[in-house]
């Protein structure tokens, strides 16, 4: 916000001086400018300040001359500017100890006195304080504006990019895109988000290294992108030490001047505030969608038209509706030994993966979650098909295998067009994890529509009836098998996954047929079932299915 000693060598009587060291340093900003009169001067000494002398309280020590510099240097001078008016001429080992040091020192000549320096330098300085003040209450007069009506991070956006002229893209923490103006056809970061992820990770294809670095990133950054052909400026956005996203400025016109990045740091500010006002609302929805879910669950809304009224102002998806729930297996183990903050978290973690998840698909849903539960009504439409969604549903297990070590069970309901029905969908859903479980499903992924029988089983009220039905037939396999160390029951249920074809079971089992049909016999004779019968087969089928329910 200030001037460069480059920039001062062209102000005032400074155009008449010379630099002879500190060539490299001729950026260090000049905020004060300063004389000196005393030998010992170190404890005035300023960083950012330019000393001006002749030397003339230390014109017969040159040590102490080697000395200043040295103090200059370390705290940070923008430089030295010295009339060698006493001492004849400027020693050649205090030159190459600037130069050596970086600290640009600057001869005077003789005929220049101080005032024609300072008095121009000074008025220059306040001169551009004064622009950079001016400018920075402007930006801020406008993004305050645009924060109190209330006009987003578009307008945001639109307002900085109105001071900056550069390409504005603001993202989320996760490099979602939230507003984006200045460039339709920029280069590698197309205008229309790519299907199933409105990331900006993907739109300028960021890997790890490059992520690492913005996260890194305190103040403003700056990092050049391998796919890219121009550098960005990056500023992070944080409320108490949390990253709520960042400003990217695309500078591919032109690079950010020290003015411009004034309306960066006020926009970092407005979209904190808007980014907190968000969270607010959403959690205020949330809450609404709760409230909303439990009604329909416990049968307080009791008008179909009401209940879409409720949906259509929360965005519900449109139907048919499928809705699926996810429980984390063991939940007891899993809380085992931790307090209530830490269970918390882990909930919290396991539900914002799960939505990062669906939110990179084009599934069209409502999401809620409850204590270890969490449960996504979704618009069939929106997705192919039972194994589309399947897919989607283990690919949210895996990612929660990876993050957390915990494993989700999924129960699926079957499609539904009325909202009032979702008491029953729910409660279907939930079944089919259950009965999921209960099977030991190997996906741990359990659907209503193919657990017909199963659900039957697990409603009969009377279980004496199951029991007496497994005992009277696959029971007297399994003792046998307790008894004899054989596995008459393993072989049973091969044959019947086999639809009663010998030969294909034979091989599923390794086994030769004369070996089978041993078992075979020996299956016959403990039941008193004939295996080439259907009937007889399928009664031992339904046995083997009733197995988990007893």
């Amino acid at each position: 916000m200030s001037i460069t000693i480059a920039e001062a060598l062209k102000i005032g009587a400074l155009r008449k001086c010379k630099l002879v060291a500190g060539f490299q340093n001729t950026d260090n900003v000049v905020f004060f400018v300063d004389s000196m009169e005393v030998p010992d001067i170190n404890p005035w000494l300023k960083s950012n300040e330019l000393l001006i002398t002749t030397g003339y309280s230390i014109k017969d020590d040159q040590n102490a001359l080697l000395r200043l510099i040295e103090s200059l240097a370390s705290v940070k001078a923008a430089g030295l500017a010295i009339k060698p008016r006493f001492m004849g001429f400027l020693p050649l080992r205090v030159i190459e100890l600037a130069e050596r040091l970086n600290l640009p020192l600057i001869e005077i000549p003789e005929d220049v006195p101080f005032i024609e320096i300072t008095h121009p330098l000074m008025k220059a300085i306040a001169s551009r304080q004064t622009k950079y003040l001016e400018f920075s209450e402007t930006a801020h007069r406008a993004l305050t504006k645009v924060e109190l009506e209330g006009s987003g991070l578009e307008e945001i956006a639109i307002t900085v990019q109105g001071f900056i002229g550069n390409i504005i893209i603001i993202t989320d923490h996760k490099f979602r895109i939230k507003a984006m103006v200045g460039g339709d056809n920029l280069t590698g970061i197309p205008r229309e988000p790519l299907e199933g992820d409105s990331g900006l990770k993907s739109r300028i294809k960021l890997n790890e290294e490059e992520i690492e670095k913005i996260h890194s990133i305190s103040g403003n950054g700056w990092i050049k992108i391998e796919e890219c052909p121009w550098t960005i400026c990056i500023r992070p956005f944080r409320v108490k030490e949390r990253l709520y996203g960042f400003i990217f400025v695309v500078e591919n016109e032109k690079p950010l001047k020290a003015l411009e990045l004034i309306a960066l740091e006020h926009a970092s500010t407005t979209i904190c505030l808007e980014f907190t006002k968000q969270e607010l609302v959403e959690e205020h929805i949330k809450r609404i969608e709760y409230d909303f879910f439990t009604d329909l669950l416990m049968g307080n809304v009791r008008s179909q038209e009401g209940a879409i009224q409720r949906a259509r102002i929360l965005k519900w998806p449109q139907p048919p509706w499928v809705l699926f729930t996810l429980d984390i297996d063991d939940f007891e183990s899993v809380t085992l030994k931790r307090d209530e903050r830490e269970i918390q978290n882990i909930k919290e973690e396991i539900n914002n993966t799960i939505q990062t998840v669906l939110e990179n698909t084009p599934l069209r849903y409502a999401f809620l979650a409850k204590s270890d539960s969490f449960t996504c009504l979704y618009s069939s439409k929106s997705i192919r098909n039972t194994s589309a969604l399947e897919s989607l549903i283990e690919k949210i297990q895996k990612t929660i295998i990876e993050k957390k070590n915990l494993h989700l069970s999924a129960g699926i309901s079957g499609q539904f067009e009325e909202l009032l029905e979702l008491p029953t969908k729910y409660q279907d859903a939930r079944t089919a994890l259950k009965i999921c479980r209960l099977l030991k499903s190997p996906k741990g992924i359990g659907h209503i529509d193919g657990y017909m029988l199963e659900r039957t089983f697990l409603e009969i009220p009377n279980k004496d009836i199951l029991n007496r039905y497994y005992n009277d037939t696959v029971g007297k396999l399994q003792t046998y098998d307790q008894e004899n160390s054989s596995e008459l029951v393993k072989t049973l249920q091969a044959l019947v996954d086999n639809s009663g074809l010998r030969s294909n079971t034979a091989k599923q089992l390794f086994m030769h047929r004369n070996t089978l049909a041993y078992r075979l016999q020996r299956i016959e004779k403990l039941t008193g079932l004939n295996l080439a019968r259907n009937e007889d087969l399928l009664n031992l089928a339904i046995a083997l299915k009733i197995r988990p329910f007893i």
